[in-house]
């Protein structure tokens, strides 16, 4: 069953290469991408799903993870020992740094980015961030800014290779102490790193460190459970995660169970026997946290996302009229977002089938049960402010989660002689879309080709949506200047909302675009809605001089002459008129 659910995947992925429409933009990536990146992933996955080349692959795999000489022993005694576990999330990290996010779409990354490169406050702009997103993405980012030359992407980028590289390292180490090596190992580790922990590195935001905290509590979790030992390093990820992020009151349920397990855990011969008071003290940390930063999440929740995440979930206009239709829309994003974050999370109900009601160990896949269901909570309940399609860094802690879910219970299968071909099949099933994911990111004119399909293709996406989109393909296209496109960007987003911001970038780029009479249009709906601003007056005054029309240009600069009486503008535009040989009063 594991298998069909692979060739289910591998199948719906293909055919979503070939379907105009983004009901599925989850499964077609490869749609938008070149001939290699699309379809050397899917060759590489259709051939490890033939069995015999599995096999040999897998034989491959087995070889790079030996470990030589006489430091075989010591890996096999400690887990996370041998080369291989350096080479893999070194390889990781230098995947992050090889392909960088060049798009810049996901969340708000170009804002987050303005500000830290900026000499503006972060606190004031962000006031939702916990101390240590503060000191991560803002002290220590600026700092690294200085320190290579004020690039505030270089710096996001390494940082986040160093967290990539740590995840690696975490999740080989995950599949190490399941007793796993070679295919199988890289196969587990692979699953646990999910399928968007890498291409939502870079953004200068708290989503990689979620993704990777959350992954720590669950193995730390499940751990404690299974051996009683890591109650202090548990409770230091917990207090850690409380400060960084207030999703991190969710992780707090399964903690506590992994505790209460811990007591029904095997004593372990060579450790003093405690007290229950004792064993129970670390919990103490997170308790500390808890209570400094409490009121603080408390305010968050109740000022800041019962406003954005919740309220246009349950009442927003996007959700009137065609109530059931936009529920419809609703659900199949929300489908759309888990196959990004973890790709294989289609295989979990074989996978729970395969293991069987009494297999595995239950400590702990009580623990990892228990953290995907309480963040996988926030796909259900949270509404991001710019759609679920862009916002994915928002759902980062539930697809850790539900990733480490996956490969816990592909540890259960692959610990089987029969099964242990699937390995490879594995690996590439998720390694497949998540490189497609980053290449997406960093190859700019596809990511944007993906992007304005989003708003113009099947389905009708509610306007808050749409508007939020259109708004970031205006400033996209004209940071690259490409001046038809952010016009017809600006133009659209204008329709839905016409702010006057986007009314100066729509007039500005049809200036740029050499579409004058547009730009007039733009300019004379600026100074009606905004008659106080001179820059609508100066540009319709420059537009229409331009397009000859003596008339509006006089009017337009009498009315910036009143306004700026010290811009220049005005004197020009009545200076070249008195050249024409035509009156400039």
């Amino acid at each position: 069953m594991t298998w069909t659910a692979l060739a289910i995947l591998l199948t719906a992925q293909i055919i979503g290469t070939r379907v105009p429409t983004m009901w599925a933009w989850g499964l077609n990536l490869g749609r938008f991408l070149t001939p290699a990146w699309t379809w050397i992933p899917f060759a590489a996955a259709g051939l490890l799903l033939v069995a015999p080349l599995a096999r040999v692959t897998g034989r491959a795999l087995d070889r790079a993870d030996r470990t030589p000489g006489r430091a075989r022993d010591r890996a096999d005694r400690i887990p996370g020992r041998g080369p291989a576990d350096v080479v893999f999330p070194l390889a990781i990290a230098a995947l992050v740094l090889a392909l960088p996010d060049h798009l810049w779409f996901v969340g708000d990354f170009v804002q987050r980015a303005g500000t830290i490169s900026s000499a503006r406050g972060f606190i004031a702009n962000y006031p939702q961030s916990l101390p240590l997103d503060l000191f991560l993405h803002d002290t220590l980012t600026r700092w690294l800014m200085r320190a290579l030359g004020g690039d505030v992407l270089v710096a996001s980028r390494l940082l986040c290779a160093l967290e990539a590289a740590l995840l690696a390292h975490l999740a080989l180490r995950f599949a190490r102490e399941r007793e796993l090596r070679g295919a199988a190992a890289f196969a587990v580790a692979t699953l646990v790193i999910g399928g968007a922990a890498l291409f939502l590195t870079g953004d200068p935001k708290s989503a990689s460190e979620q993704w990777l905290l959350t992954t720590a509590i669950g193995v730390c979790g499940a751990r404690l459970a299974q051996t009683g030992r890591g109650r202090m390093a548990l409770a230091v990820l917990a207090a850690l995660f409380l400060t960084l992020h207030r999703v991190a009151l969710l992780a707090l349920p399964p903690v506590l169970l992994a505790f209460a397990l811990a007591e029904r855990a095997p004593d372990d011969a060579t450790r003093a026997p405690r007290a229950a008071w004792a064993r129970a003290l670390p919990l103490a940390l997170p308790a500390f946290a808890l209570l400094l930063i409490g009121p603080r999440i408390v305010g968050i929740l109740r000022g800041f996302d019962l406003r954005h995440h919740v309220a246009p979930w349950v009442g927003s206009a996007s959700l009137k009229g065609s109530n059931a239709h936009a529920m419809v829309i609703a659900l199949a994003d929300r489908i759309q977002a888990v196959l990004v974050l973890a790709p294989l999370s289609l295989a979990l109900p074989a996978l729970a089938i395969a293991l069987g009601p009494g297999g595995g160990r239950r400590r702990e896949g009580a623990v990892i049960a228990a953290l995907a269901a309480a963040c996988g909570s926030i796909l259900a309940f949270t509404a991001p402010q710019q759609s679920v399609f862009r916002d994915l860094d928002v759902y980062a802690p539930a697809g850790a989660a539900l990733s480490l879910l996956t490969a816990w219970l592909c540890t259960q299968v692959l610990r089987d002689r029969p099964a242990s071909w699937l390995a490879p099949a594995l690996l590439v099933g998720v390694a497949a879309p998540t490189l497609q994911g980053m290449a997406h990111a960093h190859d700019l004119a596809r990511g944007l080709t993906r992007v304005r399909a989003f708003v113009t293709e099947a389905p009708p996406r509610a306007d808050r949506d749409r508007f939020t989109t259109f708004e970031f393909l205006a400033d996209r296209y004209a940071q690259l200047q490409r001046w038809d496109a952010a016009e017809w960007a600006a133009h659209e987003a204008v329709a839905i909302a016409p702010s006057p911001r986007l009314i100066k970038e729509e007039g500005m780029a049809a200036t740029e675009a050499g579409h004058l009479e547009a730009s007039r249009d733009a300019f004379r709906r600026l100074t009606a809605r905004a008659p106080d601003d001179p820059f609508g007056w100066s540009r319709l005054a420059v537009v229409a001089t331009r397009l000859g029309d003596r008339v509006e240009a006089l009017r337009a600069a009498d009315s910036l002459e009143r306004l700026s009486p010290d811009d220049g503008t005005a004197r020009e535009v009545r200076d070249y008129w008195t050249r024409a040989g035509v009156s400039s009063r």
